[in-house]
């Protein structure tokens, strides 16, 4: 199957970045940013600098950030949960987002949002433990404070998200 017709503008500037030039639609002057997604497209444009074929890479990294947030969850709910209902709890959690007929979809669309939802799925994992620490843990807020950066280069509504993290941290 396709990708989703909007991948192929960030598959475009992945591959004009790897001809050598830059993060360009074309060769008209001034040039104008037309993506949204930096950090994926420098992500395609890395696994094609590689040799992977751009759509079979953006596919895959669309996979394997989709699995990235659920181990995020599954992560958060063997951390948190009792122990006689962890692994359980972590299995049913896993295997609904997996049968979820979006996630499904989106993890091969071509698009960023895997990506974004895998760092935020990281940030939460991190950010529930840092705020629930009795003086929080300086590991904890260095690493939200990179993976919500990633986000902000993944999307631009990254910044929303960044602002409502710490916001509700404070």
């Amino acid at each position: 199957t396709p990708l989703v017709d909007d991948a192929y503008i960030s598959l475009r500037y992945s591959q004009r970045l790897l001809q050598g030039h830059g993060l360009t639609w074309n060769d008209v002057r001034p040039a104008a940013e037309g993506y949204t997604n930096l950090l994926w497209v420098l992500i395609c444009a890395g696994l094609g600098a590689l040799g992977m074929n751009l759509e079979t890479g953006a596919r895959l990294l669309g996979v394997v950030t989709t699995t990235a947030s659920i181990a995020a969850v599954a992560a958060q709910v063997y951390r948190d949960y009792p122990k006689k209902v962890k692994f359980l709890s972590a299995l049913v959690g896993c295997l609904a987002l997996c049968l979820s007929a979006p996630i499904v979809v989106w993890a091969q669309a071509g698009l960023e949002q895997s990506l974004l939802a895998a760092l935020l799925a990281w940030v939460a994992y991190f950010g529930i433990h840092w705020v629930s620490a009795t003086r929080g843990n300086r590991f904890d807020a260095d690493v939200m404070g990179i993976l919500l950066g990633l986000a902000v280069l993944a999307r631009a509504d990254g910044a929303l998200f960044t602002a409502l993290f710490y916001g509700g941290a404070v």
